[in-house]
């Protein structure tokens, strides 16, 4: 079934309320990196936290209200895919020792608890990460930083600031207030930009910066025209592809002579091997003749002739068609 659904803070809120009085415990699979089921037990403040770091991504936004809206119905599974896809599985790419150097010595000695607990109060997880984070940084070397530290930056060097307008994180106000401080500085705010910001148009921005080493007539008008994915509303097992489908679809694919995709499927996902790709990735059915990748902007429509048979498919991404031929 399609969602459908004009009350997503309704059912969040009912979610949350739940979780709160009781953890769910589910089990999922996310191939080709998690391919055995693993055993979760999900809490109310577990749910908050992963919510808020799907919300770093733009795929991430656009899946958000499917897998809410699945929470509220009783199946967790596209949450836990998500978080597993989006944060928890490049946990290992994570320098954690350098980013807890920074959060308990930079940034947590500076925030009073009356200051946090004040914040927190009225938040849908309340002060859940802050316990979480301070109670990591209570064994971490203390480096002593001077509250000199923490003083605002102040500079006339040329100094081009970027913010995402719907960061969850590092939000505009942040470089707005720093900017306070920089008088050759310019602040951009990509619409519709979360916390990771990339793409022709800001790295267009950043290369003429440091080119021309100078903000002055810095064109970032490119930043207006910045689009939010469509929202992904239909839960991959609601999606019409049968397993039928899925299988028809399997096989090797040629974009050009000699540049092959081959296509596999395993517990109701299309794996894709890219040439001279390491390993595979992941697509997920969207509508009875596609599949979408979670972590990008690739869609997969498949292609029948008169007869039924599967005889291609379009890659959609990035505004581009790319057609390949079944082999």
């Amino acid at each position: 079934m399609l969602f459908r659904s004009p009350k997503l803070r309704v059912e969040f809120e009912t979610v949350l309320d739940r979780l709160g009085k009781q953890p769910a415990k589910f089990r999922f699979t996310s191939p080709p990196n998690l391919k055995d089921p693993v055993e979760v037990t999900l809490s109310r403040e577990m749910f908050g936290d992963f919510l808020r770091r799907i919300l770093y991504t733009v795929p991430g936004i656009s899946m958000m209200p499917m897998a809410i809206h699945a929470a509220y119905n009783g199946d967790f599974e596209p949450f836990a895919r998500l978080c597993y896809e989006l944060s928890i599985r490049t946990q290992d790419e994570i320098p954690f020792g350098m980013y807890y150097s920074i959060l308990c010595n930079e940034s947590f000695p500076f925030i009073p608890d009356a200051e946090s607990a004040a914040i927190a109060k009225g938040t849908y997880i309340g002060d859940y990460r802050v316990r979480a984070q301070r109670a990591a940084c209570a064994g971490w070397p203390d480096a002593r930083v001077p509250r000199s530290f923490v003083e605002p930056v102040r500079s006339d060097r040329p100094v081009l600031l970027f913010s995402g307008e719907i960061d969850p994180a590092a939000q505009p106000e942040y470089a707005a207030e720093a900017a306070k401080y920089l008088p050759h500085s310019k602040h951009v705010v990509a619409r519709n930009g979360s916390h990771g910001l990339g793409g022709p148009c800001p790295m267009g921005i950043v290369a003429r910066f440091l080119e021309n080493a100078s903000v002055d007539g810095l064109d970032t008008s490119c930043v207006e025209q910045m689009k939010l994915p469509a929202f992904r509303l239909r839960d991959p097992k609601n999606s019409g592809m049968t397993a039928k489908d899925l299988a028809d679809y399997t096989g090797t694919y040629e974009a050009a002579p000699g540049i092959q995709y081959i296509f596999r499927t395993e517990n109701g996902v299309m794996l894709v091997k890219f040439p001279a790709a390491p390993g595979e990735v992941a697509f997920y059915p969207s509508a009875p003749n596609r599949v979408a990748m979670m972590i990008g902007d690739g869609e997969v429509e498949f292609v029948r002739n008169e007869s039924g048979a599967v005889t291609g498919l379009v890659v959609h991404t990035g505004g581009r068609e790319i057609r390949m031929t079944r082999k």
